[in-house]
Formats: structure tokens, sequence, C-alpha cells
């Protein structure tokens, strides 16, 4: 990808009464009509995978790469197909997104969705997600 600038990103999921939160150091690549945030996993559970978020004005992608590999997409009042790709095979994903908004200026802001999971057709629940971007701290 093209030139990025290192920003601060916080995550925050909550699912039913189950909020989580974790900051990573991230990089933002503009682009014309969409902009990436790319970071690296650092949980245990996760290996070494790097997430990519693609920030759209009506879409969100989320792509992981590396030991971990999925797809997820967001786009408003829609059923959109996704995958989790595990040793054992593909875990076909479905996201209907209730909410999205982007308030990104030159990647620093806020993206929100809230969306409902269905891993191999069956509910798996709804979710809420955040992600604050505010410039990296400069050491």
């Amino acid at each position: 990808m093209a030139a990025h600038k290192e920003i601060r990103l916080t995550v925050r999921s909550l699912q039913e009464d189950e909020e989580t939160s974790r900051s990573f150091t991230a990089a933002w690549y503009p682009k014309e009509k969409n902009g990436y945030i790319r970071y690296q996993e650092e949980e245990s559970d996760m290996g070494n995978t790097t997430t990519t978020v693609k920030v759209g004005r009506e879409e969100i992608k989320v792509i992981r790469h590396g030991d971990l590999q999925s797809e997820q997409t967001f786009i408003l009042h829609r059923w959109i197909p996704g995958f989790y790709r595990t040793q054992q095979g593909i875990i076909h994903l479905e996201t209907y997104t209730h909410r999205l908004a982007v308030h990104l200026v030159d990647g620093i802001g806020k993206i929100c969705w809230d969306y409902e999971l269905r891993v191999q057709g069956s509910s798996a629940g709804r979710f809420s997600l955040t992600l604050d971007t505010e410039p990296a701290l400069l050491h």
C-alpha cells in the first residue's frame, strides 16, 4: 500500500452485557474513496494475524490474514456473507448491519456499527463495534 501515517486505534466490542476494549498501534492508508486501517493482532489466540479494516462511506470490510483468516462485510440493512477459515475448514458467516456511522477526517475519528451475526446459518447474537482513532503519540 502507499504512504501511511501511524495512528492509535482503540477497538471496543459489546455483545449483550460483555464489553471488551483493546488498543493497537495501527497505520492509516488513505485512498480516493476509501481508507484502510491496518494493525497486528496481539492476542495469543489470534496467533500472527494482520487485520485490515476497509473504511468506506457506506461499507466497512474487516479482513484478517495470517494464522487466522476471515472476512466480514458490513453494509446497512443487508445480509452479507463472510467466512472464518480454520484448520478444520471454512465456517460460513453472515452479517446484517443495523447501524453504520463513519466520522473520520484524515484517518482520525470514530467508526461505529451494530450488527447481527449468523454462523453456519444459526444466530450468534448481536454486536456493537466502535473503532476510535487518534494521532499516534510521538516518542
